[in-house]
């Protein structure tokens, strides 16, 4: 695959989402890295300013359908935050009840079930404006992102 066009990272703000979202950028993606809290993607925004990468920083939360919006040109998505389906959380909830042998109590299953639902609606809405070109139409910077390079 030749390293062009948008690359979406769920989850960027640490770990494993914060890395990804460098070496793309790193790889000549113009990287859109999203978060709950885009303050928390201050020191990655230094970061990518001072190699010069283009990336961005975009919030973005899974449990708020409101907040999910493809890029424009997208053409990789890693999508590191909710990363369970619906139906396999619900699996693993099942699971952890008869495994302890207590129902999970019921805010807590309301909010896992609302994270993982979050995940597969980003999931299906990329598949859906991937599925019909042109429909990728997010202005860059128009969800209250901050840039870092501009992109060529």
């Amino acid at each position: 695959m030749e390293a062009e066009g948008v690359a979406l990272v769920t989850g960027a703000s640490r770990g494993l989402g914060r890395a990804v979202a460098l070496e793309l950028a790193r790889r000549g993606f113009e990287v859109v890295a999203s978060m709950r809290d885009p303050d928390a993607g201050a020191a990655l925004l230094a970061e990518a300013r001072a190699e010069s990468l283009a990336l961005r920083i975009d919030r973005l939360d899974v449990e708020r359908p409101e907040t999910i919006r493809v890029p424009a040109g997208l053409r990789v998505l890693v999508n590191n935050a909710g990363f369970l389906t619906l139906k396999r959380l619900l699996l693993v909830l099942n699971v952890a009840e008869d495994a302890v042998g207590e129902e999970v109590p019921d805010d807590v299953r309301a909010a896992a079930e609302k994270r993982g639902l979050g995940a597969v609606v980003l999931s299906a809405q990329v598949e859906m404006d991937i599925a019909t070109p042109g429909s990728c139409s997010e202005a860059p910077g128009s969800n209250g992102s901050e840039t870092g390079a501009p992109s060529a």
